[in-house]
């Protein structure tokens, strides 16, 4: 092939892995195709072959060789659209797709594409499909954000693929400090997807726990004021009270409690309505 016909970039190396790939696969379907056919008539006395629910459940769940052309041809077309807005749409019709071929097709776009949105895409879905790659991209997005719509995607996915489970690790990250006021705002809402009423009674733990001006943090008592508002968390009203209270005694200047305790009583007055 002369140089001015060979495909270039991202495309041309997915193309190449992918190619390999589908050459391992037909190798492999060649293989269970002899091994789903039976026992030829040499040894067919000795080794039974699938009765007749077995073989309509392989018929069921294997592809065809029509699926596979199928899902090559539209991974073709994905290189060769130039509209992002299309180049998406086929994106998410290979999502719809279980194929080896289309996971090959995923990986080697996360490996390689110079798109870091493209790259965070295919991640997600290989992690969808249990692949390790794809999870690990995820998890090292979340410990070290990048951006907040990668960040915000990978806290999706991760939700979406662990569920509750998922809350603890979430509430670890927005107490950390770690991350700025816009990315502990998207864990928020993660941990609200997954638990709204466990977030409000963490919330409500997280101020009977506040013992100290040191264990009072004022960025978080917003969130969680504004949290209580919007929910209309009736008991907020009590545990708000009683923080009052303590911070009343707390050893600390005279004006410093002074703006302490109005700090509280403006939530105070917020969750009263």
């Amino acid at each position: 092939m002369s140089d001015e016909h060979k495909p270039t970039g991202a495309g041309a190396l997915v193309r190449s892995i992918l190619a390999k790939c589908q050459d391992k696969n037909q190798r492999d379907e060649s293989v269970d195709s002899h091994e789903v056919a039976g026992p030829t008539d040499d040894d067919a006395s000795s080794t039974p072959g699938p009765g007749p629910s077995q073989t309509m459940a392989l018929a069921a769940v294997a592809p065809t060789e029509a699926d596979h052309q199928n899902a090559v041809e539209l991974i073709e077309l994905y290189f060769g659209l130039d509209d992002p807005l299309e180049r998406a749409a086929c994106f998410e019709e290979l999502v719809a797709l279980t194929l080896p071929v289309v996971t090959d097709f995923f990986r080697a776009m996360h490996n390689f594409d110079e798109d870091e949105y493209v790259r965070m895409n295919a991640a997600a879905e290989l992690a969808r499909r249990g692949d390790r790659q794809g999870r690990a991209a995820l998890t090292a997005e979340l410990d070290d954000p990048t951006h907040i719509d990668l960040f915000s995607q990978a806290l999706a996915t991760l939700s979406e693929l662990d569920g509750e489970p998922f809350y603890e690790r979430l509430m670890e990250i927005w107490r950390s400090r770690a991350l700025d006021a816009d990315l502990n705002l998207e864990v928020l809402a993660a941990m609200e997807s997954l638990a709204p009423d466990r977030v409000l009674a963490d919330f409500a733990r997280i101020l009977d726990d506040i013992q100290s001006p040191e264990s009072f943090r004022d960025d978080e008592f917003e969130v969680m004021v504004l949290d209580f508002v919007r929910a209309g968390y009736q008991d907020a009203e009590v545990h708000l009270a009683r923080l009052s209270e303590r911070a009343a005694g707390f050893d600390l200047p005279a004006e410093d409690r002074r703006e302490l305790l109005e700090f509280i009583d403006e939530g105070l007055a917020l969750v009263r309505g």
